[in-house]
């Protein structure tokens, strides 16, 4: 009878190792996506990406305890755009480091270690939930964190970082929680599942597939339990947006308005043939993403990219096979968010690569599904070898996509909006009174580097992605912009913006004039009628 506990007390202490051999592990590699994204950050101004001036002014406001609001607009509305999940991160870091610009730096280590976060959530995700080996695991949490995709937002003040590392633990505690049927982890896996909605957006069908999965299992108390929690954040946002979205005029909804009103009003406009375009044009978008990232980059000859996108599409298949099976949960948010990606009038890459943990775990498994075949015929094994030298392929195009194009690929857009920017932010400080409105296209990036008030030049709309706006179209917009804001300056540094303060020039009688010209920009000032 001893050798019993003897035996017992041995199986404990190697089950005991492995968890912490497998932290271990973990936090190796989260410490190496770490250093890869902070070797990575950047020194460009934020309001580059319009989204990263945004959260800051959200962020600043809510520090200086003047509410949610675009402080940056005249009137300083409330904001219904964004969930203001990571602009109280934000805020939270502008309260320990309250100089600007100085506090940028903060923002974006911030973020690198959200990153590592996530990298560490991804290892586990994998080996865990995904029941995927160690090196797999490894590979999908610096794949997912740490490659090119990753970097090219997550070194920037933009929330995907803080969304995967919210995402991830989040989708473990969903998958527990479902196999379990426990209704104490459904509530916390659905506060959790409401927070992950309250970072971004695309995240709020984390909680409905959980409830769906507890349903489908007849675990109806946890269900229930979960869709109550998940509600607690949801609800609030909701009934926010409706008291506060109509503040912002309809000229700037697409920029600072609420998500469904922009859509809605396109659909009700266009009709499904909007709707279609919107799905054909996304398609082919992901198609050349994909070609991109498998086939060695932009610049990889023409005749590997169908190939790779039909080599990688089968891989993401068999993995994605193995992911309903074992993480249910996952799957069908997996499924509910593309659909939206697809019918979404904007570029679907970025909505992509935020997700990259789980695209990468779930290409990581399509690897496994064929490494693990052991075929005893003989044609059947060469078709296997055949395949595997095909993932390798796949994974050595995406190593020199990654090699090939960090620099140019992740600076790209920053390097020329800046040059754009910096003349005209140096102008507007020498230049203009406190008091004084600017109209231009980087209205976030003005009011954060000279404290004016300022307001877009044009408008975004749903159409545009599949109809490029007219100049006459923009001409009016901008004509609405200045009977709304009354700016004292309009500065155009786009060929819509310069062409629609042109015609506004020269109308009789002329409704703006040249004030002056700058490298990057031409400057004009409303005539008084």
């Amino acid at each position: 009878m001893p050798v019993l506990p003897a035996d017992g007390r041995a199986a404990d202490s190697a089950t005991s190792f492995n968890a912490v051999h497998t932290r271990v592990i973990g936090i190796i590699f989260a410490t190496i996506a770490l250093g890869i994204a902070l070797v990575a950050i950047p020194n460009w101004p934020v309001g580059v990406f319009q989204d990263d001036g945004i959260y800051a002014i959200l962020g600043k406001s809510l520090a200086m305890g003047e509410g949610y609001r675009y402080i940056n607009l005249p009137g300083a509305p409330y904001a219904a755009h964004y969930p203001p999940g990571y602009p109280l991160f934000l805020a939270l870091l502008w309260k320990l480091a309250p100089e600007f610009p100085q506090n940028v730096v903060v923002f974006t280590f911030a973020n690198a270690g959200l990153l590592a976060l996530a990298a560490y959530a991804t290892f586990r995700f994998a080996q865990e939930r995904l029941a995927v080996g160690t090196v797999g695991a490894a590979a999908a949490a610096v794949a997912g964190t740490a490659s090119l995709p990753a970097l090219a937002l997550g070194v920037f003040v933009l929330s995907e970082p803080m969304f995967m590392a919210l995402l991830m633990p989040t989708l473990i505690l969903a998958e527990r929680a479902a196999e379990r049927g426990e209704w104490r982890e459904a509530v916390l896996a659905g506060f959790a599942s409401g927070a992950v909605a309250m970072v971004r957006t695309t995240g709020m069908f984390v909680g409905p597939a959980l409830v769906l999965v507890l349903f489908l299992r007849r675990r109806w108390l946890s269900g229930i339990a979960a869709a109550a929690a998940y509600a607690a954040f949801i609800i609030p946002w909701h009934l926010w947006v409706t008291a506060h979205g109509a503040e912002i005029p309809a000229v700037l909804v697409g920029k600072y308005g609420p998500y469904d009103t922009w859509l809605s009003d396109a659909i009700r406009a266009r009709g499904f043939p909007f709707v279609w375009d919107v799905v054909s044009r996304n398609a082919r978008a992901l198609y050349g993403m994909s070609w991109t990232m498998f086939a060695g980059g932009s610049a990889s000859p023409e005749m590997l990219h169908a190939p790779a996108v039909v080599c990688t599409g089968v891989v993401l298949v068999a993995g994605a096979w193995r992911l309903v099976r074992r993480a249910p949960v996952t799957a069908w948010f997996l499924a509910a968010y593309m659909a939206l990606v697809m019918i979404w009038p904007f570029e679907p890459i970025r909505f992509v690569w935020a997700l990259l943990p789980v695209f990468a775990s779930i290409f990581v498994m399509g690897i496994g599904a064929v490494f693990e075949r052991r075929p005893a015929a003989a044609l059947p094994r060469l078709i296997r070898l055949a395949a595997l030298g095909v993932c390798a392929a796949l994974v050595a195009g995406f190593a020199t996509y990654n090699v090939l194009g960090v620099r140019q690929q992740r600076d790209a857009v920053p390097r020329e909006i800046a040059a754009r920017a910096t003349p005209i932010v140096q102008w507007v400080r020498a230049s203009t009174r406190p008091g004084d409105i600017i109209a231009m296209e980087d209205d976030p990036l003005i009011y954060l580097y000279t404290g004016r008030k300022a307001v877009p030049v044009g408008t975004l709309t749903a159409e545009e992605y599949v109809d490029k706006q007219t100049y006459a179209f923009a001409t009016e917009q901008l004509r609405k912009i200045i009977a709304h804001y009354r700016p004292t300056y309009v500065i155009g540094t786009t060929s819509y913006a310069v062409m629609a303060a042109r015609a506004l020039a020269g109308r009789t009688p002329p409704e703006l004039r040249v004030h002056g010209l700058l490298p990057s920009a031409a400057i004009f000032v409303p005539v008084a009628p």
